[in-house]
């Protein structure tokens, strides 16, 4: 991942466009994040037609042909879609592509065939069914892209709406970070870059897992003393480390307020809902783990945050 770590900024911007999902936002915080109008290219993914239509349905069906015209259709709508961009004043000069093929690894290929920093998936919550099958495109789309940054942005197709009281503005950005894990810190470095490019406040969030006394000590005791204590303590050990980490980088962030907090509970619920207490425009989190068992645990976590939040999410690998 290439990212320009003086302003917040990446150099090779994907954006994969499904059309039935209003993009405005995504293209906002796409032309905003990237380091030049030219570095964004908008992607659409054409389903090849079934198989057997090609085979059983060739007297009346011309399978080439119908995706051939989604082809046509869809790079111009895609060039509608940039010229309507550059209408509100977007600073985007986007590249235009339009494949047939699987949608998330023609989004994989693409985005490592082109050394993409950051895929901006537009992500619609108009049902629980869109959201099943639009999502576990994200989410492979997520789990997939090793060292490629994916911001995650939801939609609400009934009432289009900025992210931010500017297109493209961030004001309150939130970090979720596991302590232990010295590699998941760097989601901070990035955050605070792009805090410095928009004057907002970043708040690193560590939430305590209180499964841990089943998981750890035996369910007999998950409400004694003895987990309570060890709870409160690894509460307050987050606070400590957090509170370095902060006093490290204090010098280097440039006008940007930052706060830590920890807090016990869930992970993935507790982080969804601080981002919607503090009104955050953005959630930065890492997507990886230590090894093994952690790998799965905070890999999963990332997911059910992607799944849950109502704002867009940025992760990192």
């Amino acid at each position: 991942m290439t990212t320009n770590r003086r302003d917040g900024s990446f150099q090779r911007v994907l954006v994969p466009i499904d059309l039935l999902i209003e993009p405005r936002e995504a293209l906002d915080l796409a032309a905003d994040l990237a380091e030049t109008p030219s570095g964004v290219t908008l992607l659409h993914v054409v389903e090849p037609a079934p198989s057997a239509s090609k085979i059983f349905a060739a007297p009346y069906f011309d399978a080439d042909a119908f995706e051939k015209s989604c082809v046509d259709l869809g790079t111009r709508d895609l060039r509608q879609l940039a010229e309507a961009a550059k209408g509100r004043g977007l600073a985007l000069d986007p590249e235009i592509a339009v494949v047939v093929g699987r949608p998330a690894d023609t989004i994989i290929g693409r985005a490592e065939v082109d050394e993409v920093d950051l895929i901006v998936l537009p992500l619609s919550r108009r049902s629980a069914v869109s959201r099943f099958f639009l999502g576990s495109v994200a989410e492979e789309v997520q789990r997939r892209a090793r060292g490629t940054a994916v911001l995650t942005v939801p939609v609400d197709d009934d009432e289009a709406k900025p992210i931010a009281a500017d297109a493209g503005a961030f004001r309150e950005i939130v970090v979720p970070v596991d302590v232990a894990d010295v590699g998941a810190w760097a989601s901070l470095d990035v955050a605070i870059a792009i805090a410095e490019r928009h004057g907002a406040s970043v708040h690193v969030l560590t939430v305590v897992d209180q499964r841990g006394g089943d998981a750890f000590l035996g369910p007999g005791l998950k409400s004694g003393p003895n987990v309570a204590n060890l709870l409160a303590e690894a509460k307050r050990h987050a606070e400590e480390v957090i509170a370095a980490e902060l006093e490290r980088r204090g010098g280097v962030a440039r006008g940007v307020q930052l706060a830590g907090h920890a807090l016990l509970g869930h992970p993935a619920s507790a982080i969804v809902d601080f981002a919607r207490g503090r009104d955050a425009d953005l959630i930065v989190m890492a997507s990886w783990g230590r090894r093994g068992l952690a790998d799965q645990v905070l890999g999963s976590t990332a997911e059910r945050v992607l799944r849950r939040s109502d704002r867009p999410v940025l992760t990192l690998r």
